[in-house]
């Protein structure tokens, strides 16, 4: 039996047996099951965020909530000189903003309509697997499995673009499969192109995935002899609107211009150098794929290589297999030529960038893992631990000591930090031996056959269910309260009826950028010097503090009938709050 009998592809679903033999409750039953499974992964995530009220990943979270501010009709911020934030993920949250002038109840709104959408992932997972030749039961558990992985999950909990990002690669990659096994489906095409315009929309990696879906539909056209003018048309006039809609932020929240990113991309991709650093970030990037999803992603990884190289592979598959490769192998070396050197061990491991790609590879290794001969599921597994052993090799041989020495984040880690119980360094090699226990574990499981792959399923559950709530108490919930407490303009007595002014010359962003979603209106620049007269309107004012100068002299031309308010040295940046008498 080869790789691609085991993944063979329905296109009906449910199969007309089933519905034939069910009643009217068994005809309903999975629908009300996936709602009410739909509804406890969106419980677990508003759990997860209980405690959130402001934006932790800075400038990213800020980027994208005043962006949001910005089309719920509210007053712009200068992000001007940083990187630029595409607008679909905001208009997404944009009901926040809406809903509430109140800047902490809209964040926690905005991480509801977060919670809404990524658990979805557990239909399509769901609907995915039945596609591929998977009885309801396990393919029910199994999106359960799927929808619970925190590279899916952890990222809902803050304003970002991959709390949906997930949910939208794979709800793309269903329409494709949908696309090519209907014939000619206009309502699949369209949705194939929408959901990659949606892609590019939202992020730079969506750049990767609309030239992908732009180049699968140069080769469906070939071989098939028609042009997909829905699909086609989809994507051109939707990246069109995409660049109108982006047009806005662009205009109103960088007057001065955004972050350049192309040169980084065009010399990493044209010097030794460049191409050093791109290949040893793709490295760390696939080996936290892998790790990150307990082994199960490199064998995604594995057998789909297998699908896309052996012949006899169904079209459908064989073309799903190619774009997932392409699209991680594209999205890898893009955003490491991309990546600055920020000094970080997140330079050289990161999971944040492929976790859109972590659920294609999880469905495939899935599906392989309840179809599969035992022979070909051994040598795969064994294949998947040469592949994250190899990519770890890579990791530690390019970044060396700097995967000890850069500074550590460990909100940039969460599922390392709770393979290894520590939040304070990577190791590299202890995270990957603990993944490929469970991976060991699960395989020996699943082996073995009957109730215990039942229990192979529950385990890895709890284990991402126990990572999730980990990375909630023990990393987010602290950063977050430690960074409001360091930034808060409550210090300042701060009310919505005050207009805040700042110096931003030494000002830490973390500081300015926390007080730009606070303070619910755009902040106005001002010139400490007094070159310029101080904006009338403005009634509290932030200022940077010098280690060697006191609060007073923090402002060196101030005017008449000012004080200072609060003077704070904190881990985010020292600062002052000065107000009118």
């Amino acid at each position: 039996m080869s790789a691609n009998a085991t993944l063979r592809s329905h296109t009906r679903f449910p199969h007309e047996r089933e519905l034939k033999n069910a009643g009217i409750f068994g005809r309903h039953r999975w629908g009300c099951l996936l709602a009410a499974g739909w509804l406890a992964q969106v419980a677990f995530r508003l759990l997860l965020s209980t405690h959130t009220s402001a934006p932790l990943f800075i400038p990213d979270e800020t980027g994208y909530l005043l962006a949001a501010r910005l089309f719920a009709g509210g007053e712009p911020g200068d992000l001007s000189g940083h990187t630029f934030y595409q607008g679909a993920y905001a208009l997404f949250i944009t009901p926040a903003f809406w809903l509430s002038d109140d800047p902490a109840t809209s964040h926690r709104i905005a991480l509801g309509i977060n919670a809404l959408i990524s658990s979805a992932m557990l239909i399509l997972a769901h609907a995915s697997l039945r596609r591929l030749g998977i009885s309801s039961g396990p393919a029910y558990l199994a999106g359960h499995l799927i929808a619970l992985l925190p590279l899916v999950v952890y990222y809902a909990g803050f304003a970002l673009t991959d709390a949906v990002l997930p949910v939208v690669v794979m709800a793309w990659l269903f329409a494709i499969h949908e696309m090519l096994s209907r014939g000619n489906s206009r309502a699949y095409e369209m949705a194939a192109g929408g959901l990659a315009v949606l892609a590019l929309s939202m992020h730079p990696r969506g750049y990767v995935i609309a030239v992908v879906q732009a180049a699968f539909l140069c080769v469906f056209a070939v071989r098939r002899s028609r042009i997909p003018m829905y699909a086609t048309g989809t994507l051109l006039i939707g990246a069109f609107a995409a660049w109108v809609m982006n047009g806005l932020p662009a205009a109103r929240q960088y007057p001065h211009g955004a972050l350049p990113l192309g040169d980084h991309l065009l010399t990493r991709l044209t010097t030794l150098d460049g191409l050093a650093w791109t290949f040893g970030l793709s490295a760390g990037k696939l080996w936290y794929l892998s790790v990150g999803t307990w082994g199960l992603g490199g064998v995604g990884l594995i057998v789909l290589a297998t699908l896309a190289f052996r012949r006899g592979t169904a079209e459908p598959l064989r073309a799903l297999a190619v774009i997932v490769l392409v699209t991680v192998a594209g999205i890898a070396l893009a955003t490491s030529a991309a990546t600055p050197d920020e000094g970080t061990v997140a330079n050289f491991a990161y999971g944040r960038h492929l976790a859109c790609m972590a659920a294609p590879l999880m469905i495939t290794a899935l599906a392989f893992a309840l179809r599969a001969r035992p022979d070909l599921q051994l040598r795969t597994v064994l294949g998947a631990v040469l592949l994250t052993c190899l990519t770890a090799a890579g990791t530690q041989l390019y970044a060396g000591e700097r995967l000890w020495t850069a500074y550590f984040g460990p909100f940039d880690f969460p599922e390392i930090s709770f393979l290894v119980a520590d939040r304070s360094n990577l190791r590299l090699w202890s995270a990957t031996y603990a993944a490929l226990l469970l991976l060991a574990l699960a395989a020996l499981l699943v082996r073995l056959g009957g109730k215990l792959r039942l229990i192979a399923a529950a385990g890895i559950m709890a284990v991402e269910a126990a990572a999730c709530l980990t990375a909630a108490t023990q990393i987010v919930r602290p950063g977050n309260e430690q960074l409001t407490d360091a930034t808060t303009l409550s210090r300042a007595g701060f009310t919505s009826a005050d207009r805040v002014g700042v110096g931003y010359a030494g000002l830490s962003r973390r500081v300015w950028l926390s007080h730009a979603h606070e303070a619910g209106r755009r902040l106005v620049p001002i010139d400490p010097s007094g070159r310029r007269p101080l904006p009338p309107e403005v009634t509290l004012v932030i200022l940077p503090w010098a280690e060697d100068r006191s609060p007073q002299q923090s402002w060196p031309a101030v005017p008449k009938g000012w004080h200072v308010v609060t003077a704070n040295r904190t881990f985010a940046g020292d600062w002052v709050a000065w107000r009118r008498s």
